[in-house]
This record gives C-alpha cells, sequence and structure tokens, in this order.
C-alpha cells in the first residue's frame, strides 16, 4: 500500500495507479476510476506544480490531505 499526505494549499501534479488495489482520494475535483483489478487517478491540484508519482502492483493507493 501507498498512502501519501500533502498539505492543503500545496500545487502539484498527481499520477496514481494500482495494478491490483483499490486508489482513493480526499481532493474531491479528482475523477477517480476504481475498478475491479485496480484504480486510478491523476490532475493538478491547487494550480499544480512538482508531479507525485503514487504506484503499486498489488495494494491500494491513497491520497490525503494534511
Amino acid at each position: 500500500n501507498v498512502t501519501a499526505g500533502v498539505r492543503s494549499g500545496v500545487g502539484f501534479d498527481v499520477e496514481a495507479r494500482t495494478g491490483i488495489g483499490s486508489a482513493s482520494t480526499q481532493y474531491g475535483d479528482l475523477d477517480v476510476s476504481d475498478g475491479m483489478m485496480g484504480g486510478r487517478f491523476n490532475g493538478r491540484i491547487n494550480g499544480g506544480g512538482p508531479l507525485l508519482a503514487l504506484r503499486t502492483g498489488i495494494g491500494n493507493v491513497e491520497l490525503k490531505r494534511r
């Protein structure tokens, strides 16, 4: 499993995916595609910035606000 927490107000781009597992985020403006064999989401937060890449082969991916 991969869990990342980003402080509110920070600008970044995110790409998250899992091969087998679920994807979730507390950033409601991101579209989450969560299927039987894996999940994904991507987007620009607070105007964008450095890329935050979250990936797992087997396990869950979660992006939280801090």
